[in-house]
């Protein structure tokens, strides 16, 4: 087996893994009695996309007006997440992004209070996630957010 000398990869400290807490993001009205939590607008020009460096865990937790409003939504219908390779890459700015799967996005603990995220590889990206919410039975839910029920 052949390797050569100086690749880093997961072998030294690089990739230890870490944790860090975001508390922001917004929720809005999906008009069908459903609610998506955003933690960056897919244009961010105003905010920035989340930090998301290898190997990292971010706890989200969502501030109490958010909290309160999906108080009534304890159905989880989709969990999204998407990486790019700048803080706001879909601006015009040459930096990409996709849709991720597998290591990029690990969810776990998702909840009407907030959830956690893994990046599992050893490479960085800004991220942006999309949770969407509903009543337990299927009806509406929530606390009037954004013009909602």
């Amino acid at each position: 087996m052949a390797c050569a000398l100086g690749t880093a990869g997961c072998y030294t400290h690089q990739c230890d893994g870490t944790t860090s807490h975001y508390h922001g993001g917004e929720l809005t009205a999906l008009g069908d009695g459903t609610y998506a939590y955003e933690s960056s607008p897919l244009s961010a020009a105003a905010e920035q996309w989340v930090s998301f460096p290898g190997n990292a865990t971010i706890v989200v937790t969502y501030p109490p007006a958010i909290a309160s409003a999906l108080a009534g939504c304890p159905a989880v219908g989709s969990v999204e997440a998407w990486v790019g390779t700048s803080g706001h890459p879909n601006d015009d700015d040459g930096s990409t992004f996709a849709q991720t799967a597998g290591e990029l996005a690990q969810f776990t603990r998702v909840s009407n209070k907030g959830f956690s995220v893994t990046n599992g590889s050893c490479a960085s990206y800004s991220a942006r996630f999309r949770i969407t919410y509903g009543a337990a039975d299927g009806g509406a839910c929530g606390s009037g957010v954004d013009g909602g029920p």
